[in-house]
């Protein structure tokens, strides 16, 4: 298996350079991430813009673009060849609907824009011990169930840094938190603020288990279009006329 290893966080943070680590007895890993933070990213890119491609030692680079950026250069620049996309180890969750603003989850679509499977691992902020310990355990699992396709994004969450221990691993649903935004303003500046909300998160979602000590296993696809909507409203503009 031949693995390019992306994140959003910078080619040198301690969450991509411990998965380098661990994915080596899975496959040939090259690690190719952005120069800098990029986190909050989504999927933008870069058009019409000279990239530099740093080279530190074998099979570690830095792009000085956006994690797209990097996913779209190792896969069509012609310089590497790669079957699968491993975003991560992110320093903070992406869970519920942060996964529309993150850069983790933005390198995992643009590898579906190519076909190419991409698994997004992402963590409370600075527990990256829990992902040492039970790393193996999870991609494990992913391997046993099949879970690595080229039509969906395999999103995993470890749990909150409250906990030490994983009590296992669970498919879950995305699930979409009712939280709070706010400004407060700082030196006549305007902040965003958000209050979460965790309250009533079902069992089987990722909030839950991030919540209760459970890793989250959650598909996602880069599809915008829903068939089932689309449906809906041939039957509305039907019932309209």
């Amino acid at each position: 298996m031949k693995i390019l290893l992306v994140n959003d966080d910078g080619y040198n943070r301690e969450g991509i350079r411990l998965l380098y680590k661990k994915l080596q007895k899975y496959g040939e890993v090259t690690l190719l991430a952005p120069l800098n933070h990029y986190s909050g990213a989504s999927a933008s890119f870069t058009l019409d813009k000279g990239f530099t491609l740093k080279k530190y030692e074998e099979n570690i680079y830095s792009l000085d673009g956006s994690p797209v950026d990097c996913v779209l250069f190792g896969l069509t620049s012609n310089l590497f060849d790669f079957d699968i996309i491993i975003s991560g180890c992110n320093n903070g969750l992406n869970l519920s609907y942060d996964v529309i603003y993150s850069g983790t989850l933005g390198a995992c679509s643009e590898a579906l824009v190519h076909n190419i499977p991409a698994i997004a691992f992402s963590t409370d902020f600075d527990h990256f011990t829990i992902v040492d310990q039970y790393f193996d355990e999870v991609f494990s699992y992913i391997l046993d169930n099949n879970l690595i396709k080229n039509n969906r994004i395999i999103n995993v969450n470890f749990p909150r840094k409250q906990f030490n221990k994983v009590k296992g691993i669970k498919l879950t649903k995305l699930y979409n938190k009712p939280d709070k935004f706010y400004y407060e303003v700082i030196d006549n500046k305007y902040y965003a603020k958000r209050i979460e909300i965790f309250d009533d998160a079902p069992i089987n979602t990722d909030v839950y288990c991030a919540n209760h000590g459970y890793v989250s296993i959650t598909p996602l696809n880069r599809n915008a279009f829903s068939l089932k909507l689309y449906n809906d409203i041939k039957k509305e503009m039907k019932k309209g006329k």
